[in-house]
Parts: structure tokens; sequence; C-alpha cells
């Protein structure tokens, strides 16, 4: 049980990942955005614009695993919340 349990977070996280980075990459960047990216990109050396178009796609990915595996660790402790019994008046 506890398998499937695991099979179906991981299935989870990377199915949603997969969607926010679609969504991601369909996306028009403002310039700031793409200045920015640059200027983070040259702090770690990285100056070629292939690379630069790599190290944002790296970016995004990391952001999208991020923010499914948040989604569904949240999802988990709703779902696994027990119901508190009333108290009495």
């Amino acid at each position: 049980m506890k398998v499937i349990r695991i099979l179906a977070n991981v299935g989870a996280v990377l199915l949603l990942s997969w969607v926010i980075l679609h969504a991601l990459l369909d996306m028009q960047f403002a310039p700031w955005a793409t200045i920015g990216l640059v200027r983070v990109a040259s702090y770690f050396g990285i100056d070629a614009p292939d690379t630069i178009e790599a190290f944002g796609g790296l970016l995004m990915l990391i952001f999208s695993l991020v923010l499914a595996t948040a989604s569904v660790f949240a999802a988990n402790k709703i779902l696994k919340r027990k119901p508190q019994p009333a108290q009495p008046q």
C-alpha cells in the first residue's frame, strides 16, 4: 500500500511539474526579465547566448519541480488531516 502511495506522489509531482514547465516555456518574458536572467547567468560565468537559454531552462525546470513538490506535499497534508471531534458545549 505504501509503495503505491509513493508511486502516486512521484507521478503527481512529475505530471504537475511537466504542466507547469510547459506553461512557463510558452510564456513571453519581458525585456527586464531577460536582462535579469543574463545578469544571474553572468554570476556563474555563463555568457554564450545558447548557454544562457539552457541556464534559463534549467532554472524553470527547478522552479517547476519545487512548485509541484510543494503542491503535492500540501495536498497530502490536507487529505491526511483527520477531522477533530466536536467539542461539547
